[in-house]
């Protein structure tokens, strides 16, 4: 005779692999044709190129590692611009507005550096760039050891870094389909980071490691219908893709 329920395991983690990523970027986009750019074997970049409105495009970006790589704006831009090549899309890099996320060092990267080895991608960041900008700007999304600036991460937490890049890339992005950006990418950073909203709902992330019980699967795909309902006005989401992400929960 059982007389207590067994007890449901807590979640331990919510460090996230390169699938799992890729998997919140598709859900979110609602897109899954990628274009593959390997021309660094260590270093390769997904990446879609779609059409916004009229004739301006947006270029999605999945990068598993930036490690090693000097000029990493640059190498960017490199494999958007061969995207645009495979399409055969009459436009310019400039032209176009690119966004996504990109899998690069932590902090503790430079101990690597020191023994001569290229550091592992441990640390997610946002990458984005408006129209008419030259280059990506790449932005971590938790807040500094020194700086004060409050992102959307706390500054202790090594958790939730994948959560909080794709909560501030998918805000970008869709503030820019709104026609809502401003001028300039670290204007457009700095009035997401006000939004109290998606700090709450990073922080109650944070609060889930170690005391939940949900799957990390379970947390992911409520994460994705929480980020959506937040900016749901102008998102490219369907009803039904909304539902069927509502049942997994």
């Amino acid at each position: 005779m059982r007389f207590f329920s067994e007890q449901k395991k807590i979640l331990k983690s919510l460090g996230l692999y390169s699938d799992e990523i890729e998997y919140i970027l598709e859900k979110l986009m609602n897109r899954k044709a990628w274009i593959l750019y390997d021309e660094h074997a260590d270093n390769t970049i997904k990446i879609q190129v779609f059409k916004l409105k009229k004739e301006k495009y947006f270029a999605l970006v999945n990068c598993e590692s930036l490690c090693g790589i000097k000029d990493k704006a640059l190498f960017i831009k490199q494999g958007v611009e061969f995207a645009l090549k495979q399409k055969n899309l009459p436009v310019s890099f400039n032209d176009i507005a690119v966004g996504g996320l990109v899998s690069d060092e932590g902090r503790l990267g430079f101990l690597s550096k020191i023994m001569g080895q290229i550091p592992p991608p441990v640390h997610e960041y946002v990458t984005f760039k408006l129209p008419g900008e030259a280059n990506v700007s790449i932005e971590d999304p938790r807040t500094g050891i020194f700086d004060t600036t409050e992102k959307l991460q706390s500054r202790a937490d090594d958790q939730v870094c994948c959560f909080a890049a794709s909560t501030l890339f998918f805000a970008s992005y869709t503030l820019l389909k709104q026609g809502k950006a401003p001028k300039s990418t670290p204007e457009l950073f700095a009035e997401i980071y006000r939004n109290k909203d998606l700090k709450t709902m990073i922080q109650q992330l944070e609060n889930k490691v170690e005391h939940s019980t949900q799957t990390k699967q379970q947390v992911i795909d409520s994460f994705i219908v929480t980020l959506s309902k937040l900016l749901r006005d102008g998102v490219d989401k369907t009803e039904d893709m909304y539902q069927d992400l509502l049942k997994t929960l």
